[in-house]
């Protein structure tokens, strides 16, 4: 079979928007459902049969015989991490869910106005955060990797694609139970269309989305390249978008997220000077949040960890301190504004152009240990 990815990806996406009645494939193969508190694909012809349930752990130890180290499993792993991808659950890990989504849907395409050498850094580090946000122990990290392009798996270069189809023939050929053999395929099959979108992205990816056509959240999620040509030929109107939809971003404390509805958390302890830099919405409308969190997401990745497009952000916003403090406080809460990019704003100099916040006592101590080091 040749699954379409897109589709599978559109039924994780209205998950996350409020849908919540079953929904089947168009090719007849699949279910999608809550089970267990968790939205994922079951096989119509045995609904009670998940993708991924061929995964076990007596399976990792199975596969564990066929290789003189650690690679089927790991292997195995990735496959598993791939699969796991199109779920959706609404508990304390839909923030690490939500990124590891939007992680693999930009490694899907490659954009033009971004420049080669950046474009290849920019894809070593979304698998890097995709695997960190699964979450992956730190020695799986750094076994997988991508250099211009090129996958690597401890240090040597591998067939990903291939080794992952040879795992797969293993596991329905030598291993694993006749009576899932057919389902396993299938699961097979999506793994490794799951693994191709990203080793093999596409120069524009176009994503489904519901909504106003017309509206511009709408298009730069359906066609993330949009977002590209939107800041680069009109950032007034870049800008404009990001202030109107910038509440639509929810930042809580940990403590004090009893509906589950935060985008990131800035903190495990309430902060009333935080909660003060928002304007939250009477009402908080799911489609709208996701597209603007994609939105807001992709403004952190690819612009705000470099300090020159920081310093930008907080020039044009000059005359409105409050949606500088509400960008920062996002920035600095965002697992992407990871001690790299902070350690690039400290060097660069430009962290003096920050009004003050809970990221001023954080900066002053990184900048003392550069000064020291």
């Amino acid at each position: 079979m040749e699954p379409n990815i897109k589709e599978l990806l559109f039924y994780r996406d209205k998950r996350a928007t409020g849908t919540r009645e079953e929904l089947s494939t168009s090719d007849g193969l699949l279910i999608n459902r809550k089970q267990k508190g968790s939205f994922a694909y079951y096989f119509k012809d045995a609904p009670d049969i998940a993708i991924d349930d061929f995964i076990s752990a007596e399976l990792y130890d199975e596969v564990a015989g066929f290789s003189q180290d650690d690679s089927f499993n790991d292997l195995l792993f990735l496959a598993e991490i791939l699969l796991d991808v199109l779920k959706y659950s609404k508990k304390p890990s839909v923030i690490n869910r939500r990124l590891k989504l939007f992680c693999f849907k930009n490694m899907m395409f490659r954009n033009e106005l971004i420049t080669a050498e950046q474009n290849v850094n920019d894809r070593e580090d979304l698998f890097r955060f995709f695997l960190f946000f699964h979450p992956c122990g730190e020695d799986f990290i750094t076994s997988f990797s991508f250099r211009n392009g090129v996958p690597f798996y401890k240090e040597e270069t591998i067939g990903l694609y291939e080794q992952v189809h040879s795992l797969f023939d293993v596991i329905i050929n030598k291993t694993h139970p006749v009576a899932l053999n057919g389902f396993t395929k299938i699961s097979g099959d999506i793994a490794l269309a799951l693994l191709q979108t990203i080793l093999q992205p596409a120069k524009q990816a176009v994503f489904a989305a519901e909504g106003n056509g017309s509206d511009m959240l709408t298009k730069i999620f359906s066609e993330p390249h949009i977002f590209f040509d939107l800041y680069q030929h009109d950032q007034k109107k870049f800008f404009r978008l990001l202030e109107e939809n910038i509440d639509q971003y929810i930042v809580k404390s940990w403590d004090d997220d009893a509906k589950l509805q935060a985008s990131v958390y800035y903190g495990p302890a309430k902060n009333d000077a935080m909660e003060r830099y928002f304007d939250r919405p009477s009402r908080i409308f799911p489609k709208k949040k996701y597209l603007a969190e994609f939105f807001i997401d992709l403004y952190i990745f690819y612009m705000l960890r470099q300090p020159a497009e920081l310093e930008s952000m907080i020039t044009f916003f000059a005359d409105k301190p409050r949606v500088q403090l509400k960008m920062i406080a996002i920035l600095f809460s965002h697992p992407f504004y990871n001690g790299e990019a902070k350690l690039k704003l400290v060097q660069s100099g430009r962290d003096t152009l920050l009004p003050h916040g809970f990221w001023t006592e954080r900066l002053r101590k990184m900048k003392e240990n550069v000064a020291k080091s």
